[in-house]
C-alpha cells in the first residue's frame, strides 16, 4: 500500500511515513485517511486501469489527483522511448531489431522445449531428446538392438522396433528444423527494416 502527502502530493511508502514520523507513535497496520490526515498525509489509491502502451512507450507515474469521492489516485503518463533527437534514431533502430532478432531465438528454442507430437503421443525435441533419439536409431540400423522400450514425453512406455524409431526420429528433426527455418524467414524480414516507419509498422 502506497500514501501520498496531500501538500506536496509525494509518493510515500510506510516504511518511508514511519521513518519521516518516528517520534510519533503508529500502529502497525490499519492506516486509514482519517488517522493520517493530521499529517498530510493519505491512502494512494489505484484507478483499476492502466494505459494502453506500445512497444516504443512506457508507463511512468504522475502527480497523484484528488477524486470527486475524496480520495487520492495514481496517475499514469505515458512517454515514447523513441529518441527525440533525429540523429539517434538509426541507432534506436538497430538496437530494436537486434532485440527483434533476440526475441525470434527464444521463440525458437522455446517452440523447440515445447516439442511435438508422434503417433499422438507429445514427443521431445530439445537437443539431448534428439541425441537420445540418434544413438537408439544408430543401435537399431546397426543390428545392435532388435527393438527398444522407448519412454514417451507422457510417460507412458512403448516398445517400437527400427521403422518406428526411424519416423520418430525423422518426426523430431524436422520439428526442429522447422523452427530454425522460421527464425531464419523473421531474421530475413527484420534485416529489411531501414527506417523507424518500417519498425513501427513490422510490429
Amino acid at each position: 500500500m502506497s500514501y501520498v502527502n496531500t501538500k506536496t502530493k509525494q509518493i510515500l511508502e510506510a516504511s518511508e511515513i514511519i521513518a519521516q514520523f518516528a517520534n510519533i507513535s503508529l500502529p502497525n497496520m490499519g492506516w486509514d485517511d482519517a488517522m493520517l490526515a493530521p499529517f498530510d498525509l493519505a491512502e494512494l489509491h489505484h484507478p483499476g486501469t492502466e494505459p494502453q502502451i506500445t512497444r516504443f512507450e512506457k508507463i511512468v507515474t504522475g502527480i497523484p489527483e484528488l477524486h470527486d469521492d475524496g480520495k487520492w489516485y495514481r496517475t499514469f503518463i505515458v512517454e515514447s522511448l523513441v529518441p527525440s533527437d533525429p540523429d539517434q534514431i538509426p541507432y534506436f533502430v538497430e538496437a530494436e531489431k537486434f532485440k527483434l532478432k533476440q526475441e525470434a531465438k527464444a521463440k525458437r528454442d522455446l517452440e523447440i522445449s515445447y516439442g511435438t507430437f508422434w503417433n499422438n503421443k507429445p514427443l521431445k525435441t530439445d537437443a539431448s531428446s534428439i541425441l537420445i533419439l540418434s544413438n537408439t536409431y544408430i543401435s537399431l540400423k546397426d543390428g545392435l538392438i532388435t527393438d527398444v522400450t522407448w519412454k514417451n514425453a507422457d510417460n507412458t512406455f512403448s516398445v517400437l522396433g527400427l521403422s518406428e524409431i526411424e519416423e520418430m526420429y525423422r518426426t523430431a528433426v524436422s520439428y526442429v528444423q522447422q523452427q530454425f527455418i522460421l527464425e531464419s524467414q523473421t531474421i530475413d524480414a527484420i534485416n529489411l527494416i531501414t527506417s523507424l516507419e518500417e519498425l513501427q509498422n513490422y510490429i
